[in-house]
């Protein structure tokens, strides 16, 4: 068995990976196409649909601007269609429509929008650079690109005793102003290969020596609610 590949992650997970969110976008409106071609759902619904997503492309690449431009050209060729509720619309199916009509110019803004994405290198810095909570390892927090993200006010580190004192320090780099280490230093201490490494104290968690050794404060959680939502 083997990892799932990213482009078969549900589109709920496509749509919080930087390297899959332009993938994501560009299914949003893949989909949006097929809704104005083979269906004519609510038009109310299709300009919510639309606004949603050129908000978030507006909140997460902001300099891109051609797409943000055609993203909003979108919402507006919507808006027009449902105010006059286009009347040219099944006459435009068939592939008679007049060219001014809303829905043809709003597919071709989507288009236009999707080409405009293949061509912008910059989307993973610019997520990055926007984004308010960034999931990641340890090791990718020592990544150049992670340099280009905004201030990094916390760090939390999750199963902190399972990983070296080494690794623990690589987010520090981004200078954060707190640290919270979340971890079990009396399970599964951090897996060391060299004996001698360990003999020498890699094999102690800097979780564990702040929690035992310089007597800095904790929280132990004695008990752990589970809720059944099944």
């Amino acid at each position: 068995p083997g990892f799932m590949p990213i482009d078969a992650l549900p589109s709920s997970l496509q749509s919080i990976f930087a390297y899959t969110w332009t993938d994501y976008i560009k299914n949003e409106y893949v989909n949006l196409i097929k809704s104005l071609k083979t269906s004519r759902p609510p038009f109310d619904t299709l300009v919510k649909d639309a606004t949603n997503i050129s908000k978030r492309i507006c909140n997460s690449i902001p300099r891109a601007q051609t797409i943000v431009h055609h993203s909003w050209r979108i919402v507006q060729e919507l808006t027009i269609a449902m105010q006059k509720n286009d009347p040219v619309y099944q006459e435009f199916l068939v592939g008679g429509g007049p060219s001014e009509s809303p829905i043809e110019t709003a597919i071709s803004h989507i288009e236009l929008l999707m080409d405009a994405i293949d061509e912008f290198d910059n989307a993973v810095p610019e997520l990055l650079s926007t984004a308010r909570v960034i999931f990641c390892t340890l090791s990718t927090a020592g990544a150049s690109i992670l340099k280009q993200t905004r201030k990094i006010d916390d760090v939390l580190i999750d199963e902190a005793a399972c990983a070296t004192e080494c690794e623990i320090a690589i987010p520090f780099h981004l200078r954060p102003d707190r640290c919270l280490a979340v971890g079990d230093p009396l399970q599964l201490p951090p897996t060391i290969m060299s004996a001698h490494a360990a003999e020498l104290g890699l094999a102690r968690s800097m979780h564990g020596r702040l929690m035992n050794d310089c007597g800095h404060d904790f929280v132990m959680i004695s008990s752990c609610l589970i809720t059944n939502t099944g």
